[in-house]
């Protein structure tokens, strides 16, 4: 199992999302995935890990750290912190070009 980001000591686990903007539907599964992954590592690793996801835009994070969201509670529950890392702005312009060329 590969994860985005990994450190022995101290133990930290992380999964990086490039996603401009409001996820769809179906990739609100791309995060439950990753979240269980780190949630199963850390259980193979034995050790307790700081794990993480991070987020390169805020309006994607945003359905997971809603109050109202299930899937909020449960990160919270297993203590997967949510990160936003602020993109340069050309990374950023790319990110969105990408996704427009990705769009059906």
């Amino acid at each position: 199992m590969e994860v985005d980001g990994y450190s022995d000591k101290p133990a930290v686990l992380c999964e990086a999302w490039a996603r401009i903007g409001e996820p769809k539907s179906a990739q609100r599964h791309k995060i439950i995935n990753d979240a269980l992954k780190l949630i199963f590592l850390e259980k193979k690793l034995g050790k307790v890990c700081r794990k993480v996801i991070i987020f390169a835009d805020e309006k994607a994070r945003q359905p997971f750290i809603s109050p109202k969201s299930w899937v909020s509670a449960c990160l919270k529950e297993f203590k997967i912190e949510t990160e936003l890392v602020k993109l340069p702005p050309n990374i950023r312009k790319g990110l969105i070009a990408a996704q427009k060329r990705q769009r059906r």
